[in-house]
């Protein structure tokens, strides 16, 4: 069972969020954590502001921030979503899917060709925060 990001250890570490009516944007030193609602058409439009906000809070420092995707609960994303993404050539450290095990193959062999930056997948916060971590040897090692 995937978790929200304020169920885990991790929460007292977000710095700013904010409720979309597509989902939660939870901003933290360099990492920022994208949670879409349930059954949630995520469409570019939605990306879009996510960019947008992503900008907007971290501004320079944006090429060391690490996203991380936590699929708490299941939503349809449309694929050209990945294709606009990767030519806007966003300038971000790395992208973690926390996900179950059980995601779909051809959704991360899909997903993989088109993102901007190298994509991993893990099955827990824990494991996205300490790869997170390393990217960056943020103090988010002394936690784990």
């Amino acid at each position: 069972m995937i978790l929200p990001l304020r169920q885990t250890i991790f929460s007292t570490e977000i710095i700013k969020s904010i409720i979309k009516p597509y989902g939660k944007l939870h901003f933290l030193e360099d990492i920022f954590v994208l949670e879409v609602n349930y059954l949630v058409n995520f469409v570019w439009d939605h990306q879009a502001d996510v960019i947008e906000d992503l900008e907007q809070f971290y501004g320079d420092s944006l090429h060391r921030v690490v996203y991380i995707s936590n699929r708490v609960y299941h939503f349809d994303c449309n694929p050209l979503i990945w294709v606009k993404l990767k030519n806007l050539n966003l300038r971000i450290k790395g992208i973690a899917i926390v996900s179950d095990l059980h995601c779909n193959k051809l959704q991360k062999v899909v997903e993989s060709l088109f993102l901007p930056v190298n994509v991993l997948y893990y099955d827990c916060m824990i494991n996205a925060f300490q790869w997170a971590a390393t990217m960056n040897q943020s103090a988010f090692l002394e936690v784990i």
